[in-house]
């Protein structure tokens, strides 16, 4: 089983300033290392999306939310890079205050198969499903559940996947899947309405989060192994 990607979200309930050019630029040079290739726009610019391939990392910044992901990623790199970068646009941007809405941590993984892609889809249905004739004729199928941990709720979703549907999740192209697989989606998350965040503290959720998250996988792996 391996992790495909590693996200975190954080919502606000209220908007920050506008993101202006010079900020951007000051962005892009503190997370890449350099400043940004490509020529800025004229107008002031809300959001800012930057594609960093050398790590492969998507850093998404708009007005009332911050998202960073990790593509096939080493988890503890991953983690501390997660956490470098929110310090890095909290103090460019001026979050601080802010009231937070939402902060999620949300983790996908493939764990592969060795046989088609129909025998699969069959296993699948007999782990989970109870036999009908509307499964049986089914060509393809997945879970939903969601769970509370503690004071989280997670969104939990499965089911066998092709490379070609798992590439949909990929914004970098190089990287490799195996030929069948299921796909496991996990994203825990809370609802911190009026309260503000500290970007110091957020490598323990994090740490917490992906722990949970990789333990539901491991239960997916183990039944769809037995």
């Amino acid at each position: 089983m391996e992790i495909l990607s590693l996200i975190l979200e954080i919502r606000f309930s209220k908007n920050a300033s506008l993101i202006v050019d010079d900020k951007r630029q000051k962005l892009v040079e503190l997370i890449v290392g350099e400043p940004p290739k490509d020529k800025p726009p004229d107008a002031p610019k809300i959001g800012m999306v930057l594609n960093d391939s050398k790590t492969k990392t998507r850093i998404v910044v708009e007005e009332n939310r911050i998202a960073i992901s990790v593509e096939q990623p080493d988890i503890d790199k991953a983690k501390k890079r997660l956490v470098e970068i929110l310090k890095i646009v909290y103090d460019q941007i001026g979050y601080k205050d802010l009231p937070v809405l939402r902060i999620g941590v949300r983790t996908q993984w493939v764990c592969p198969w060795n046989d088609s892609f129909t025998s699969l889809l069959n296993h699948f249905k007999n782990i989970f499903y109870t036999d009908n004739s509307l499964l049986k004729e089914a060509s393809d199928v997945g879970i939903a559940l969601t769970f509370n941990d503690g004071e989280a709720k997670v969104n939990y979703s499965c089911g066998p996947m092709k490379p070609t549907q798992g590439k949909t999740f990929l914004v970098f192209n190089d990287g490799q899947l195996p030929h069948d697989f299921t796909f496991i989606d996990v994203d825990r998350y809370k609802t911190e309405d009026q309260k503000t965040f500290d970007p110091t503290s957020i490598k323990k959720y994090i740490t917490d989060s992906i722990s949970y998250e990789k333990s539901r996988a491991e239960e997916t792996k183990n039944f769809l192994m037995s």
